[in-house]
């Protein structure tokens, strides 16, 4: 429920970026790019649980004191369906469809990391009334795999934000033909960005003749971002 990412540091790699498609996640990534002066930011996920969270953290920013909000995600993360009465002040404020999924899978609903770990990647109290003062509406969330996600896209990003989603269930050709579906969605000079951390050799072997391929070191991690630029 907490980005396990030192968001941080990353955003800093990408402040140039006004349009951004992410992953949702915890909710976080969207959030952060905000934070980081994105203008306009796009979700997707495979998981109905990261659309819940999302839209879930969205909503109490608008309407929760920091302390509140602090107190909300920490608490219910720990077992969503025994604390959905944390939810009751700002269930009048998220999307009709957002209630509907909560409401069928309350009771699948699991976050592998509760919101007891990574302290070093909440918001800050400062952090916060910034988001709070921009964001208005929940984030535009595609649902679907990353394979196919291209078959919902009809706008251009200047970064494509794909986390560590790579890492697992990816054969280089899925890999290839993934990143190449979703070029289109880039502007000329946009990029996708992929955090290395498991998959070296499938990287270091992909190749497309339709961008260019960099790596960037994460500082004061071992890590490193791949950068796919059209």
């Amino acid at each position: 429920i907490i980005t396990n990412e030192d968001w941080r540091t990353l955003r800093g790699m990408t402040r140039d970026a006004k349009r951004v498609l992410t992953v949702a996640g915890s909710g976080d990534q969207a959030l952060s790019y905000v934070l980081s002066g994105a203008t306009h930011v796009d979700t997707y996920d495979i998981s109905r649980c990261a659309h819940i969270i999302q839209d879930v953290k969205t909503a109490a920013l608008q309407i929760l004191t920091y302390s509140e909000y602090i107190d909300l995600i920490q608490k219910f993360g720990i077992n969503p369906s025994s604390n959905m009465s944390l939810l009751k002040p700002i269930m009048q404020h998220l999307p009709p469809e957002t209630i509907a999924e909560i409401h069928k899978y309350i009771n699948q609903i699991s976050f592998q990391r509760n919101a007891h770990s990574y302290y070093q990647n909440y918001f800050k109290e400062t952090e916060y009334m910034y988001l709070k003062s921009k964001i208005t509406k929940p984030f535009k969330f595609y649902l679907g795999d990353i394979k196919t996600l291209h078959t919902q896209l009809t706008e251009e990003y200047d970064l494509i934000d794909t986390s560590n989603i790579f890492d697992s269930n990816f054969t280089l050709i899925d890999l290839q033909k993934t990143i190449e579906s979703l070029l289109p969605y880039m502007r000329i000079g946009g990029r996708l960005i992929y955090i290395w951390q498991y998959q070296k050799t499938k990287i270091d072997n992909i190749k497309l003749e339709s961008c260019k391929i960099l790596k960037q070191k994460i500082p004061g991690s071992n890590k490193e971002i791949m950068i796919f630029q059209r």
